[in-house]
């Protein structure tokens, strides 16, 4: 999939200032070279945009003054206009696979991101461990189907930056590395994290 500069929407991705569920869209249009506003507003500001939002939420993308929401629905757009979205019908099938099953792994897990610290957010960190333990250990086993490091071979797909993303956000919520005895998802995330437009987009 592949735009031209002609036919380049004008885009802009609104959503707070951090990673959150808007990060993946940023890397993709990033890792693509697709020119984007980045729009951060303050948290006391939502309150005052949510009501005229589509769905009550964000991220949103603004394309050409229209504005679209669903943060996933967004990812594959902006992976596809990045080359990041699979054109082989079955290789989009394993990308989407990831993102679903990342859906299923998320709540069990972000909710300690903004527990206050203590006891109980010592034991929900244990709990969620439990928890993910055997999803992630599945995952694992998706993404090296394929000769690697990605989870469709050799090249970088959107599932690719989720998982990059997901092992960021694992970071935050347990203080530390999760996934380090993930083989196949240590080694798409590593990937990722080499490129250069991700470093640049990362030292910011």
């Amino acid at each position: 999939f592949e735009i031209t500069m002609a036919a380049q929407p004008e885009l802009k991705i609104t959503y707070f200032d951090g990673a959150g569920r808007a990060e993946v869209a940023r890397l993709c249009l990033t890792i693509g070279g697709i020119a984007f506003e980045d729009e951060r507003i303050a948290r006391e500001a939502w309150p005052a945009l949510k009501p005229t939002t589509p769905f009550g939420q964000m991220p949103l993308l603004t394309v050409n003054g229209e504005v679209m929401a669903q943060s996933t629905s967004i990812w594959r757009y902006c992976a596809k206009l990045g080359g990041l979205y699979p054109e082989d019908p079955l290789d989009a099938l394993r990308v989407d696979a990831c993102l679903d099953q990342f859906g299923d792994i998320g709540p069990k897990f972000v909710p300690i991101l903004f527990m206050p610290d203590g006891d109980d957010k010592e034991a929900k960190k244990v709990s969620a461990r439990e928890e993910i333990a055997a999803p992630m250990a599945a995952l694992d086993a998706w993404v090296g189907r394929r000769e690697g490091p990605f989870v469709c071979g050799e090249s970088a797909s959107l599932a690719d930056i989720a998982i990059f993303h997901m092992r960021n956000t694992m970071r935050g919520a347990f203080g530390e590395d999760v996934t380090e005895n993930l083989a196949n998802i240590t080694a798409s995330a590593e990937a990722v994290a080499a490129m250069d437009a991700v470093v640049a987009w990362q030292s910011r």
